[in-house]
């Protein structure tokens, strides 16, 4: 009997040693995550933008030549002839002769192109041109023969100077050494802005990233 105690308390022993020796298994710790989700930052639309710019195109005015706003001696306002415009034409007397219009329309300024309608029934006739009191250097008007005195043509077209808006004088004077043709119309033509505006445009923007 007591060897069979003996042997239960030494069988006892062995099996809390080897308990002891081998132990529960262990795991490494672990860190939970913490902290909400970080996202890089991501650049905000730019706002429409509107980029106004200028454009300009060409504009004629015809100024009936009757209409004029001063004028020398023996010039005439007639009806003889068919085919003017308005209510008459100027028939310019003899060299020397002129009409002049006040507040001609410069638009935007710089240079500006004058031709007339005129009619003349034979030969050949010139025309001086002075904008604001200056004479145009090196250029004129020249009338070739129409035919008849009822047929009407364009002369040839000069380049003047001229200011901004209707602030330009213009003399139109026979001559120096030839009178005058009919005169029906001149016809300025200018530079004239027309304001435009681009379509909204805008950046892109990008998407966020995780």
């Amino acid at each position: 009997m007591h060897f069979l105690l003996l042997l239960f308390i030494s069988f006892s022993t062995n099996i809390d040693f080897l308990l002891c020796r081998t132990g529960s298994p262990t795991h490494s710790p672990t860190s939970s995550p913490t902290g909400s989700p970080t996202h890089s930052p991501t650049s905000s639309p730019n706002p429409p933008t509107n980029r106004p710019t200028q454009n300009t195109r060409k504009v004629a005015t015809k100024y009936e030549a009757e209409t004029y706003s001063s004028s020398s001696a023996n010039i005439l306002v007639k009806t003889e002839h068919s085919g003017y415009t308005g209510f008459g034409y100027v028939d310019y007397g003899s060299a020397g002769t002129y009409i002049e219009m006040d507040d001609v329309d410069g638009g935007m300024g710089g240079v500006c192109s004058i031709t007339t309608n005129y009619a003349l029934g034979s030969g050949t006739r010139y025309c001086s041109v002075t904008v604001n009191g200056v004479l145009v250097q090196g250029d004129r008007l020249v009338f070739g023969a129409t035919g008849t005195w009822a047929t009407w043509d364009d002369s040839n077209t000069i380049q003047v100077p001229c200011t901004s808006g209707p602030t330009n004088r213009i003399r139109i004077t026979a001559g120096p050494n030839t009178a005058g043709p009919n005169m029906n119309s001149i016809t300025v033509t200018t530079d004239e802005v027309v304001p435009t505006t681009n379509s909204p445009t805008s950046s892109p923007s990008r998407s966020p990233s995780r």
